[in-house]
């Protein structure tokens, strides 16, 4: 809504939400189903340390750390305006790695494998590259269309599918990782949400508990219906 306002200076005077949408037959409904992971602290496979010193660390020694530098550039930019670039360069870092890090592709692919098709949501080509067939800003074919057309099943995408698309028999997602926006992660649920029959529409999001990735999936999803999210344990990574 402030996109409308911003660009073209129009101002909304009803909204209709997804929740009614559904009750009056418009889109279909879905169900959220939360996938928490670990971070990994055996596995020395991160690359860290400064140019002169470099080490292999884990997952979890690794967020650790970029996490501790936030928190003390954060406390000192409160003083000196100077260091919320250092402060800005570690979330970046962290938010890097959390985004890279193999355990969470790992239970991502799980979920992905247990489905004929999906549409598959992540934050970093390579990454999109590894899940299936992709569409993204390197992208060299069409594959938006072969995965429209039924051509192909599995599609990967990075930030290319928030509105404005309708892709016909796609009933299920999967969100390897979900950034904080409320809005953009309501869009991409929806495309899942096309009204084809009585299927409910299925979302899986993987996300690293008790970290900073599992605040931006509350606040991604906190303006969908909590009675249709569901946390799943990671003996049960899909619905059965």
């Amino acid at each position: 809504m402030k996109y409308l306002n911003q660009e073209l200076n129009l101002k909304p005077i009803y909204t209709f939400s997804v929740e009614e949408a559904i009750e009056a037959g418009i889109v279909a409904d879905y169900m959220i189903y939360l996938i928490p992971v670990t971070l990994d602290n055996k596995d020395k496979y991160i690359e860290a340390g400064t140019a002169k010193q470099k080490f292999m660390t884990t997952e979890y020694a690794n967020y650790q750390y970029l996490t501790s530098q936030f928190d003390k550039f954060k406390r000192m930019a409160w003083n000196n305006k100077k260091f919320d670039a250092v402060k800005m360069q570690f979330a970046s870092k962290r938010a890097s790695m959390l985004y890279n890090a193999k355990s969470k592709i790992a239970a991502a692919k799980k979920v992905i494998e247990k489905h004929e098709r999906c549409l598959i949501f992540t934050a970093r080509t390579e990454v999109a590259d590894s899940f299936a067939k992709s569409y993204h800003s390197k992208s060299t074919e069409d594959t938006l269309e072969q995965f429209k057309n039924g051509e192909i099943d599995k599609l990967a995408v990075c930030e290319m599918t928030n509105m404005g698309i309708t892709i016909p028999n796609l009933k299920v997602g999967v969100f390897h990782q979900m950034k904080s926006s409320e809005e953009s992660a309501i869009q991409k649920v929806m495309r899942m949400c096309n009204l084809e029959g009585d299927d409910v529409a299925e979302i899986y999001i993987t996300y690293f508990a008790n970290t900073v990735d599992e605040e931006w999936i509350k606040k991604a999803i906190q303006g969908l219906n909590p009675e249709k999210i569901q946390i799943l344990g990671s003996e049960n990574l899909i619905k059965s």
